[in-house]
């Protein structure tokens, strides 16, 4: 039995198209953020997927959080740290917590990544606006 409340399990659901997931465009590139705590309430990962397409860039950027990515489709290159690692699908990347990163699609077709994030960016966010 669950221990949420009924309108809280009303509100969030367990399955979504990434299509029905929320834009977030503020690094470069269309991140769709499918299973967040705002969309189903998720409290340990969190799982996006990012679409950019040619010649587009994911801006060098860090935080706490760990993050995995698996590339689905497309190329392009990432920097991670000081490492350049050319990206193509079926490479999967371990981000370590605090290591700058980014990447940019170098092909002429879209590069599509699948990222998994933990623990999620909102718990951290949510922290930092409750001190």
């Amino acid at each position: 039995m669950s221990r949420e409340s009924p309108s809280r399990q009303r509100s969030l659901k367990n399955v979504w198209r990434v299509e029905d997931g929320i834009d977030f465009r503020d690094n470069g590139g269309l991140v769709k953020r499918v299973l967040y705590p705002q969309t189903c309430g998720c409290e340990n990962a969190t799982l996006a997927v990012v679409y950019q397409n040619p010649g587009e860039s994911v801006k060098i950027h860090q935080h706490p959080e760990e993050e995995l990515y698996y590339v689905c489709h497309g190329r392009g290159v990432m920097t991670l740290g000081e490492e350049r690692i050319d990206l193509e699908p079926g490479i999967a990347v371990y981000i370590p917590s605090n290591v700058p990163h980014g990447q940019t699609c170098t092909g002429h077709e879209t590069l599509n990544i699948v990222c998994v994030i933990a623990p999620p960016f909102a718990r951290r966010l949510t922290q930092g606006a409750a001190r």
